[in-house]
């Protein structure tokens, strides 16, 4: 039974409730987490005690070819009951001596062809089919063999309870009804040490694949078989399909590729139950390097359980049954560093058609010192990989892969690529090498499941593809809504190919922004609002040097939080009071432990903020850092140097109401979306989408007009005084009054643009790529 909380809900695809496809989807994920549960436990048995690095290693391998034996016995591979019979002869054995030997000569006859059996004197191993593939052969140079496992753990685990978990995993589960592709990552998460999560077994859903993969060819393809009227028009396609060659160059445990490959071969299928015939597509065009070996033997034992699954639909309907086993020969599979590798050398580029995957999300602050020098290296020492998603690199390399082919590549990719300054640091390059991007998905979450939605984990994604030329037609998926483009740049926008760099300086003739005041005091100078009363209850004097202290939280919530402010305390007074001296010999044993540089040299004025960027009088316009994508308008305020900011807001050093009036209106969010970097989905506001906004050329007309809409936002928002920022700019809640006033100053500076009231957000956005452009060329200029 599929179990989803509450609180989840909104985030649950339950079409599967009236689609038969989708509901079989759901119970192969059910199944496939079962089945990796069962492993799990299994696998237990043998961790009664710290297993060694080649230990761990032999003991994922056990697992892989166990599990193959249990498929292929559930799957027709095996006859009916026949590894489970061996199991249960394993029973009587009680000496790890004579299990161990049984076990590895089993191994041994699966990989060895039914004509070279003669010095195999048991019927009931020579009963068994010859499966080939590489799975059960030992490869002495890589790691021990099965023996040696087991010698090294004599008497560190229950012989007994090892084989009753195997027939009940055989008796008691249907192994042929698990998803290669999903088991694949589950197998993955639960047996390799590096992946294995706290929170539980996590699987790729197929859905998500399908959004890379079904417009990267699949739509194609169906639609091209919908077409077909002739046995000539069925056999073309199947030969077009047959002679397709796929290429994942961070391949995991191989979801990708397996579930590309089902779904080639139940498009054959759909063919030869029209025309018959021989199975044509084969896992030997599906190629894919990784690094960790464990995931290359499980993307591998995922491809092969889906040849077996999908042989066995085709012998549903297949006039001449098709044999289940021998496997094929899976080689293209490379255990390699992909960045480090040459990717010709695992699959040479004029026999690629498609590059796919999903390649690893390391934020650029969070880069081990290896991975940054492969970054480098990748980009050919440009100073901006530094400042690079780890990604960036597969969408580099693949970029320099498809030179001179007609390969087109489809990556998902944390959606910070497409935001803020990562569009001009990657995207303005691919760009200007002749890169063209022919699908992508906007922002959605990815998630990896777990079978305890308590545990859901996801990052928020985006799908590209990218090639050296142009399709025909260019989509856009956002949400449930497919969109036609002339042109997708790399904010993901139909619009020019543009890319907004960093800007220390705005472009026109306004106020400068910078961040708010930096403290990094250890939170010796903040005084928490339940502290307040203490803290002055000790010295009373301390209170003319207390401020109100607001971050984004603060000021969108209207949270009270104080500060210490000390700039003009003169030394002796400081000293005289204790609840603030301590503060302060406490602010500098904290610097002086940092490790930057810049907040140790800092302990020389422990008193003051590390960096001070509050005016000093008057009034000044703050906008939060990081604030809600969902809000129509972004809420700006006018407040008092008597207020003090941190570096979580921006200050403009104007209380200019016509910039004010700017800055709040729809245009500008529209561009604060567009350029801006996120925090997840939240919009992360900062000096380059202010510096680089194309604010319009006003006349004094135009000038008045804006001021006076903006000061009817700040009077309709003290008519509400009880209400935060946050409240009413929800856009479930901002008041009538509220509303109103940002139409007319939206009205105010549409016309001040010299746009039309009914313009479109996508003609707004790009005309203000357009003056962006005209802006850098004057510049340049």
């Amino acid at each position: 039974m599929l179990k989803i909380p509450l609180e989840e809900l909104p985030n649950q695809d339950l079409r599967f409730l009236t689609n038969p496809e989708l509901a079989e989807i759901k119970s192969e994920e059910q199944i496939s987490t079962a089945a990796g549960m069962i492993v799990q436990d299994f696998r237990d048995l043998f961790l009664t005690t710290k297993l060694n690095d080649d230990e761990l290693l032999a003991l994922n391998r056990l697992c892989v070819r166990l599990v193959f034996c249990l498929y292929a016995e559930d799957a027709g591979g095996f006859k009916k009951r026949q590894f489970l019979d061996f199991l249960l002869d394993l029973r009587k054995i009680s000496s790890l001596e004579n299990f161990r030997l049984t076990l590895a000569q089993l191994f041994v006859t699966l990989s060895t062809k039914e004509e070279d059996r003669e010095f195999m004197t048991s019927h009931i191993f020579r009963a068994f089919s010859y499966v080939d593939g590489e799975l059960f052969k030992d490869d002495p140079t890589k790691a021990m063999g099965m023996l040696e496992f087991f010698e090294r753990l004599d008497g560190k685990f229950d012989l007994r309870e090892v084989v009753r978990a195997l027939i009940d995993a055989s008796e008691n589960f249907n192994w042929s009804k698990i998803s290669p592709t999903i088991f694949g990552s589950i197998f993955e998460s639960i047996l390799n040490p590096e992946t294995k999560r706290a929170d539980g077994i996590h699987f790729t859903s197929v859905a998500n694949i399908h959004k890379a993969i079904d417009p990267l060819i699949l739509d194609e393809l169906n639609e091209e078989f919908d077409r077909c009227r002739s046995i000539e028009d069925f056999e073309r396609l199947h030969d077009k399909i047959a002679s397709l060659k796929f290429f994942d160059p961070a391949c995991g445990s191989g979801n990708f590729l397996t579930e590309t490959f089902i779904s080639l071969r139940k498009l054959e299928n759909r063919i030869l139950e029209k025309i018959g015939g021989d199975i044509k597509v084969t896992i030997k065009n599906f190629y894919g390097i990784e690094i960790n070996n464990f995931a290359v033997q499980v993307a591998k034992l995922a491809l092969w359980i889906s040849e077996i699954q999908m042989k066995n639909e085709t012998n549903q309907f297949a006039k001449t049954r098709f044999k289940l086993l021998p496997l094929e020969i899976n080689s293209n599979i490379t255990e390699a560093n992909s960045l480090e590798t040459d990717w010709t050398s695992v699959a040479l580029r004029d026999q690629i058609d498609f590059v796919l995957g999903n390649p690893p999300y390391v934020g650029y602050s969070m880069q081990t010192p290896a991975q940054k020098v492969e970054m480098r290296k990748i980009f050919h020492g440009n100073r901006a990989a530094g400042k690079m998603d780890y990604v960036c690199a597969w969408f580099k390399k693949a970029s320099e892969y498809m030179r001179g082919t007609k390969i087109e590549s489809t990556f998902v990719a944390t959606n910070s690529i497409t935001q803020g300054e990562h569009v001009g640091y990657l995207w303005q390059h691919l760009f200007e090498d002749g890169i063209k991007i022919n699908f992508a998905h906007r922002s959605f979450k990815w998630f990896n499941e777990t079978p305890n939605r308590e545990f859901l984990a996801h990052v928020h994604c985006v799908v590209i593809s990218f090639a050296r030329f142009n399709r025909d037609q260019k989509w856009i998926f956002d949400g449930s809504e497919k969109i036609l483009a002339k042109n997708i740049n790399g904010y993901l926008l139909d619009a020019p190919t543009v890319s907004v760099m960093s800007n220390s300086e705005a472009f026109s003739d306004v106020p400068d922004i910078g961040y708010g005041s930096k403290p990094a005091d250890g939170g010796n100078l903040i005084i928490e609002s339940e502290d307040l009363d203490a803290f002055l209850k000790k010295d009373p004097r301390a209170k003319k040097y207390i401020r109100r202290f607001m971050l984004a939280k603060e000021f969108l919530y209207d949270i009270p939080r104080y500060c210490l402010w000390l700039v003009d305390a003169p030394p002796n007074e400081i000293k005289s009071m204790k609840n603030i001296f301590d503060r302060v010999k406490a602010c500098k044993k904290s610097r002086l432990e940092s490790q930057s540089p810049t907040t140790r040299n800092a302990a020389k004025t422990p008193w003051l903020f590390k960096s001070i960027r509050q005016p000093s009088e008057g009034k000044f316009i703050v906008i939060p850092e990081v604030s809600s994508e969902l809000r129509e308008y972004l809420p700006i305020g006018i407040m008092s140097s008597e207020t003090i900011f941190g570096n979580g807001m921006l200050i403009i050093s104007s209380d200019n109401l016509c910039i004010f009036g700017l800055i709040s209106s729809r245009i500008h969010m529209i561009w604060t979306q567009m350029v801006c970097g996120r925090l997840t989905m939240r919009l992360r506001y900062s000096p380059s989408v202010y510096n680089n906004f194309p604010f319009p050329d006003l006349n004094s007309k135009q000038k008045s007009r804006i001021e006076k809409t903006a000061q009817q936002i700040l009077d309709a928002r003290a008519n509400h005084p009880t209400s935060s920022l946050a409240v009413l700019y929800d856009s479930a809640l901002m008041p009538k009054d509220l509303q109103k006033a940002h139409k007319k100053n939206d009205l105010a500076v549409l016309d001040a643009y010299g746009f039309p009231h009914d313009i479109s957000e996508s003609e707004i956005v790009a005309k203000l790529f357009e003056m962006y452009q005209n802006l850098v060329s004057e510049n340049e200029s």
